[in-house]
């Protein structure tokens, strides 16, 4: 029943979107609990913080965890409604028509030539600082945002999906939601967060290069540059501060043939083509056709095993 599961929470998700206001999503439910209450548990001394910050992440996953679990199990009497269940939960594990749907304005305000509206919009795909990113900064923070989300939202997602059910997909997307609240190396968080980045970059260490396979296969329906992906993945990912997302941002700059740059910290691909508003189109393809490319794989591999 997987397959039927990816597809119909595919189908729900591009067919209910997001929720007006995003009001509905469980996401946001508890990336909203997460940032209102883990300073509740900060302490002055770094290694108690350290333990709070490990206790905080493992019982929210597990409470999560646990409750879908169980929730499932109680629908099981019905394989109809489980499956429902189970689709609409996969569908907020995922991000697929959010995204497509975050940058759209980035793109609308880059053809309209206004470039502090650019920039406004770009402010929900990156963290870093967008008030002097030129129109090629905010085409290439666009881009890398993709290239990792792609990761992220999707791929990792449904590799623990495969691996451990619709349990395995809530706890990978928990997992990524501590880690983008509270696993920043900022000074208040640096102590209690370190375990939510530490344990993000264990489970995203496979998929994170899952991911950037699928993105070099991926090219060449897209772009034609797969080789190009290739060898500008295994040049540039070490570039990143991060031992996962290097890989997605340095497999998509090969594919477009463009040098993807975040200021003072890397420079990924080679300026042979230039950044314009049709590479994000392009870089937007690579959501849904390394999703079939995986599908397919996953198909494979089930059918030999």
């Amino acid at each position: 029943m997987w397959l039927e599961i990816i597809l119909l929470a595919v189908l729900i998700d591009f067919v209910v979107r997001e929720p007006p206001g995003t009001r509905l999503n469980p996401v946001v439910w508890a990336g909203s609990l997460i940032e209102n209450i883990w300073r509740k548990f900060k302490h002055k001394n770094p290694v108690v913080e350290r333990i709070a910050g490990i206790l905080f992440a493992l019982t929210l996953i597990s409470l999560c965890t646990a409750f879908i679990y169980l929730l499932l199990e109680l629908l099981e009497f019905n394989n109809l409604v489980y499956l429902f269940a189970s689709a609409i939960i996969l569908k907020y594990c995922i991000a697929i028509s959010a995204f497509f749907d975050t940058v759209k304005p980035v793109k609308e305000a880059l053809i309209a030539n206004n470039l502090p509206m650019a920039r406004e919009h770009v402010k929900h795909l990156v963290t870093r600082d967008v008030s002097r990113l030129n129109e090629e900064g905010v085409i290439s923070a666009t881009i890398e945002s993709i290239g990792e989300n792609i990761c992220d939202a999707l791929i990792s997602p449904l590799f623990y999906f495969m691996l451990f059910g619709v349990p395995g997909a809530v706890a990978m997307r928990i997992i990524n939601l501590l880690d983008g609240c509270i696993g920043y190396k900022t000074p208040d968080k640096k102590y209690f967060g370190w375990f939510a980045a530490r344990l993000d970059d264990v489970v995203q260490f496979i998929p994170a290069r899952i991911t950037s396979l699928l993105i070099m296969a991926s090219a060449i329906l897209i772009e034609g540059n797969s080789w190009n992906s290739v060898m500008i993945a295994f040049r540039d990912y070490k570039k990143d501060d991060g031992i996962n997302s290097g890989w997605s941002i340095a497999a998509m700059a090969g594919a477009l043939n463009v040098r993807l740059e975040k200021p003072d910290t890397y420079k990924m691909g080679d300026s042979n083509e230039k950044l314009n508003v049709k590479k994000i189109n392009d870089a937007l393809l690579f959501i849904p056709v390394t999703l079939i490319i995986f599908i397919i794989s996953s198909i494979l591999v089930n059918w030999m095993v």
